[in-house]
């Protein structure tokens, strides 16, 4: 369940939050094709509709979890490809 917070902000940023975490660990547990948006809704305390406030579908918070995991900095792959820890860019760059 989420906590309660100061601000309006603080709360949309810890629900957000709690939704790539929970989403994170069920698709560790289930793998990614097997999780639904009921699933994390669910897991997280939240419902289905307000999740759909935070993220406009499911392959849209893998995405965000990992442009989190690497600080903004946005790949362009599909969400398959981010939760199973590779990219198309892996081994190019610094």
């Amino acid at each position: 369940m989420i906590a309660a917070y100061r601000t309006p902000a603080a709360h949309r940023q810890a629900v957000r939050d709690a939704l790539l975490d929970t989403t994170a660990e069920l698709v560790q547990e289930h793998g990614l094709a097997s999780v639904t948006t009921t699933q994390i809704a669910e897991a997280t305390g939240i419902g289905r509709a307000t999740l759909y406030k935070y993220f406009p579908d499911v392959e849209s918070i893998p995405q965000a979890w990992h442009e989190r995991r690497i600080g903004g900095l946005a790949i362009d792959d599909g969400p398959l490809c981010i939760l199973a820890g590779t990219t198309t860019t892996e081994g190019t760059g610094p």
